[in-house]
């Protein structure tokens, strides 16, 4: 079968593919008009696809929230946002069952581009849990996430910016020393263009895997978003700081994801930085970024750092 004749194969069968994903699936044009709803996204919303097909977001009676409880359909789109950057979105929403219920699920919002112009808009979501939760875990399910990312479970830019507040409120108080690493994934485009955003995930949660250990009350490590996070916690002196720094740059370069048969290195930019007198949450992302940036520059898979 020679490439065009697989390109049609493959388009004339793909909503049969989706009919029979694990996950529920929903296909959107630029209206925000559903044109397809599969099985399983029947399943976990008890809606029947002849009640869903041809009704127009925000009519539709799913009415998804974000982790705040914001309503999305009418403010916050994902579908209207896609349409605008073409830009996939992953993210966690709350929609509500025929019977009532909430439903926390993982959501992906993939842009169908056609002479690169996005034309629909695919929704695939899947449940947090495979189990029934009631309304009290339904809350804790929002409070863990909203603080928290959801593929790599570890603490979010939010949640890190709070963290770093306490730190600086703390030099203040009790004249404890603190630092900050801003790290970023290298090449990380290059292993989604090359394996898929699939390959990239699997990078993700394996950082956050071996990372989750350093999370702490005095310590925290986050992911601050795309292949980017961020280090931080409280140390007597410069040198502990670039010690850690160096067992974290160790860490990652001791991993290996494994992937269709391909065994993926991935290698990290480190800019380190201490909390000073006068610094904001502001200034020492700042700062740290430029380090890590300065990293880069300078040959990638290095710390970088503002001190002797």
């Amino acid at each position: 079968m020679n490439k065009s004749s697989l390109e049609k194969f493959i388009s004339d069968n793909a909503l049969s593919l989706a009919e029979e994903a694990l996950s529920g699936f929903i296909l959107l044009d630029e209206n925000r008009e559903i044109l397809f709803f599969n099985e399983e996204a029947e399943k976990l919303t008890g809606y029947k696809k002849e009640e869903m097909l041809h009704h127009i977001c925000p009519e539709i009676p799913l009415r998804h929230l974000n982790p705040q409880g914001i309503p999305l359909c009418s403010t916050l789109c994902p579908v209207k946002k896609i349409f605008a950057t073409g830009e996939r979105i992953d993210t966690l929403i709350v929609l509500h069952r025929k019977d009532g219920k909430k439903l926390p699920v993982r959501a992906r919002f993939v842009p169908i581009k056609e002479n690169g112009k996005v034309v629909l808009v695919a929704e695939y979501f899947a449940s947090l849990d495979a189990e029934e939760k009631n309304d009290q875990e339904v809350l804790a399910s929002l409070a863990f996430y909203a603080g928290h990312d959801f593929l790599t479970k570890l603490p979010n830019r939010l949640s890190f910016e709070n963290f770093l507040q306490g730190r600086i409120d703390d030099f203040h108080l009790h004249h404890q020393n603190a630092y900050i690493i801003y790290m970023d994934i290298d090449d990380f485009k290059s292993v989604n263009d090359t394996f898929g955003h699939e390959a990239g995930d699997l990078v993700l949660k394996a950082v956050g895997e071996a990372t989750s250990s350093f999370t702490s009350s005095l310590f925290m490590f986050s992911r601050l978003g795309g292949e980017e996070f961020g280090v931080s916690g409280i140390c007597e002196n410069e040198r502990i700081a670039y010690d850690i720094s160096k067992k974290i740059l160790s860490h990652i370069n001791d991993l290996r994801i494994f992937y269709q048969g391909h065994t993926l290195k991935i290698t990290a930019s480190l800019g380190l930085t201490m909390l000073r007198e006068g610094d904001s949450v502001s200034s020492l992302l700042s700062r740290s970024d430029s380090l890590m940036y300065r990293a880069k520059h300078e040959g990638k898979n290095r710390i970088c750092k503002d001190f002797d």
